[in-house]
């Protein structure tokens, strides 16, 4: 083109665009009707100038045969087909999900639409097995993996485009692809080569259904039987039985899962549920050995291991303290593969090439303003979790706070049995419960424990409150002052009786008037006894009754010995101050213990009940002596109307009677040895026998004696364990030394188990080492004799080599 017609060209353009500017009309389609006019009539004039310039050619004219087919390529075919399928799998999600929650909501409206409980239960169940039957929750799993399929069609159709356009996009654009697609993969073995693995996604429950059919490379679990069983075809199943698997990993992690619980409960009905689950924890050896080794973590391990770290040299510091606690390897996954190591490494590499002073920079200064601990205060975890379930005590006092008993029931009981199961298995202290021992008293008062330890109602519950109430009734007693006080007044009214306050010292006078009531106490026994002898047949054997009797004392018995009763009656009334003492002092505890049954001061026993009365006179810690020669005189009066026919219907021998005359022998001399054992022995031996009376009423309706061992075991080592301060009491030393070497002590009334007996021993040995006096002889006279059992006798032998160690 030349230049003129370049500038004609130039300057139709320019007034086109100038006219155009100039001319604008308020109608558009005017305007346009305008515009295009004008279009035309430049392009016309434009045309004839090249005519004239420019040699005329012919246009070709179109080919005779029709355009040639059009033929897709390959590539072209593969990303309609990878992006369609991804539309319809996408489309095709959407419509299930849709599906999906339609079928969950009309089987949720079932419980909404009867009020009558068992017709819902009933069409739940049946539209439940429906949806077990016809496989809904696959069929719920299969949504996310549609579209997963959609979007990795895309992807795979995304890559071959692009690369078909260029190979360098392509390429960038290819890798990423890639390396999503192997972290899919990855995700989708993981949990099956690793079941602790967090890393899964919607076809890893069918690769693992897959792996645990075939039985070469099932896996496979020990159950608490200890036998090998195969692991369940359903994933989130089979990581359950592996999780619970008792192995030496899972103790590690029962220990931080407790530790985590501890710290993240902060409700109340959170931590009752984990209360109620406590003791369920304690259920053999093996989970013995983890709260013991969570007892032993203070909580600052972490801390003292970090704070070695800052404070330690450069030289011996190691090179990842700066980095990222995610970093680092987690003690939780010990056993499975750290996916992140080379990425830690490569980062080790790298920083130890820096120089002295970066290394520096990454760790924090100790007194850094701008720095945080990396973790709370140092906190024992059972001490933090025995407070968590003291708090939860606390709430149980007030009982209006609940909505109805049984709910306070509820959690006193978590309480109890939680607190009982801590303080003998995880080395807890009572003391980090708090002020719990009124709430035990409400507790033995509302399930009425004695009452339920005599059917063996509730065994499990009475006992873990059993011992906890020992323990309880033990630290009450320790120190107790107005106790003490209380115990030297009774020990005084002793000293009192019959003689004055005499010549010796006041417990020497009071044991000698307790020996002559004893006597007394005999020789009323003989009477009644002669009076049932008079009326009954006569035999020869019980000419026995009538040696024993004194026959000054039949000649005038109501005098010298029935009219006692008065006499006694002040040291009944000191004692039944002791007693009720000790009551309010141990908030109640002592009266539901399991086994013991305390007598009332003012209570008028049936004198008739004679042989019930004295089937067991240590079921009573306190003996009212007023009380048992009122009902020797009824009887001794009134044997005609009922003493002999109560013998006849009992069918009672001659030596079954004589017998009793064991009973009485010492009777208030072991009443006296407890009170001083209260005065000076701060309860110990009173303690001891109150757990010995209450372990033989729970183990005689317990199926199973060993099943509580190591509560029983704990308990007497908890109201033992202060021995070293009371071993030079005397009342504690005869006590314990009737216990076991009279042949009417507790020991030889029932057969104890020998966890028990073995731990009793101990506390012998450590009592009696050393110690001299007449009362050990003699208990050591009575174990030299033959008992009447061999499993006695053998418990008898090794007594006696525990006490005869003392010189």
């Amino acid at each position: 083109m030349h230049d003129g017609q370049a500038g004609l060209f130039s300057a139709a353009l320019t007034a086109f665009i100038l006219d155009s500017k100039q001319n604008l009309k308020p109608n558009p389609s005017d305007q346009m009707v305008y515009y295009l006019k004008q279009n035309v009539d430049l392009l016309s004039q434009i045309s004839q100038q090249i005519a004239f310039v420019v040699p005329q050619f012919a246009i070709p004219a179109p080919p005779p045969a029709p355009f040639p087919t059009f033929s897709p390529s390959a590539s072209d075919i593969r990303v309609n087909v990878f992006w369609f399928m991804a539309l319809a799998f996408s489309l095709s999600a959407a419509l299930l999900a849709i599906l999906v929650q339609q079928w969950v909501r009309d089987y949720m409206h079932v419980f909404q639409r009867y009020s009558d409980p068992l017709k819902s239960a009933r069409v739940r169940q049946y539209l439940y097995e429906g949806s077990e039957g016809w496989y809904m929750p696959v069929v719920a799993e299969a949504v996310p993996g549609l579209l997963h399929v959609s979007l990795f069609l895309f992807f795979l159709g995304l890559g071959d485009f692009v690369l078909n356009i260029n190979t360098t996009v392509g390429i960038n654009t290819a890798v990423p692809i890639g390396i999503t697609g192997v972290l899919y993969i990855f995700t989708t073995f993981a949990p099956v080569l690793y079941p602790q693995s967090p890393y899964q996604n919607s076809f890893s429950g069918l690769v693992w259904y897959v792996v645990q059919k075939s039985k070469l490379f099932g896996r496979r679990f020990k159950d608490r039987d200890g036998k090998s069983r195969i692991v369940n075809t359903n994933l989130a199943q089979g990581q359950i039985q592996l999780a619970m698997e008792e192995t030496e990993d899972r103790k590690g992690r029962d220990v931080e899962a407790i530790r985590w619980l501890t710290d993240n409960l902060t409700e109340d009905g959170e931590m009752e549920s984990f209360a109620m689950a406590i003791p369920g924890s304690f259920n053999g050896r093996w989970s013995f050995e983890v709260w013991t080794k969570l007892s032993k973590i203070t909580g600052d391990e972490d801390n003292t291991h970090r704070n070695e770290l800052v404070t330690a040299p450069l030289a011996d510091m190691p090179i990842y303290v700066g980095l990222p606690v995610a970093a680092r390897r987690s003690i939780r996954f010990g056993g499975i593969p750290d996916p992140f190591g080379a990425i830690v490494r490569l980062i080790r590499t790298h920083t130890t090439t820096c120089s002295r002073t970066n290394t520096t920079a990454l760790v924090p200064a100790r007194n850094s303003p701008n720095t945080h601990p990396s973790s709370p205060t140092p906190i024992h975890v059972v001490r933090e979790l025995s407070k968590r379930i003291g708090h939860l005590f606390e709430t149980c006092k007030n009982r209006g706070a609940f909505a109805s008993d049984e709910l306070w029931r509820k959690r006193t009981r978590a309480c109890v049995m939680a607190t009982a199961s801590l303080v003998c298995y995880a080395d807890a202290e009572l003391g980090w419960f708090g002020d719990v021992f009124m709430t035990l008293g409400d507790i033995g008062d509302f399930e009425k424990t004695r009452e339920s330890s005599l059917t063996g109602r509730d065994q499990s519950f009475v006992i873990r409150w059993t011992c906890l109430s020992m323990m309880t009734i033990r630290s009450m007693l320790r120190g107790n002052e107005a106790l003490k006080k209380d115990a030297s007044s009774a020990i005084a009214s002793y000293a009192a009786f019959r003689q004055g306050n005499g010549d010796g010292a006041e417990y020497e006078v009071a044991e000698e008037n307790a020996r002559a009531v004893d006597e007394c106490l005999v020789n009323a026994w003989w009477l009644v006894l002669s009076r049932f002898y008079h009326r009954l047949e006569p035999r020869p054997e019980f000419q026995k009754i009538l040696k024993h009797l004194p026959y000054e004392m039949i000649r005038n018995p109501d005098k010298d010995i029935f009219d006692v009763e008065d006499d006694l009656r002040p040291v009944g009334t000191k004692i039944y101050i002791l007693q009720e003492r000790i009551h309010q002092d141990c908030y109640r505890l002592t009266q539901n213990l399991p086994g013991i049954q305390y007598d009332d001061f003012e209570s008028e026993h049936d004198p008739k009940t004679l042989f019930d009365s004295l089937s067991d006179t240590f079921r009573s810690p306190f003996i009212f002596p007023h009380q048992i020669f009122r009902m020797f005189g009824w009887h001794y009066k009134n044997y005609f109307s009922y003493g002999a026919h109560l013998l006849e219907a009992k069918g009672k021998d001659v030596e079954w009677m004589l017998s009793w005359q064991d009973n009485l022998n010492s009777l208030l001399q072991r009443q006296l040895w407890r009170l001083q054992d209260l005065r000076d022995g701060g309860g110990l031996g009173f303690t001891v026998e109150h757990f010995l009376l209450a372990f033989k009423q729970l183990l005689s309706t317990s199926p199973s004696q060993d099943s509580h061992s190591a509560l029983y075991i704990t308990t007497f080592r908890v109201i033992t364990s202060d021995w070293r301060d009371y071993r030079h009491s005397l009342g504690t030393q005869k006590i314990l030394l009737d216990a076991v070497a009279s042949e009417q002590g507790i020991v030889h009334r029932f057969d104890y188990p020998t966890y028990i007996t073995d731990e009793l021993l101990v506390l012998l040995g450590n009592v009696f080492e050393g110690q001299t006096g007449p009362h050990i002889e003699n208990a050591m006279q009575q174990l030299s004799r033959p008992g009447e059992r061999i499993v006695m006798q053998e418990f008898r032998t090794k007594a006696l080599c525990t006490i005869s160690r003392s010189p």
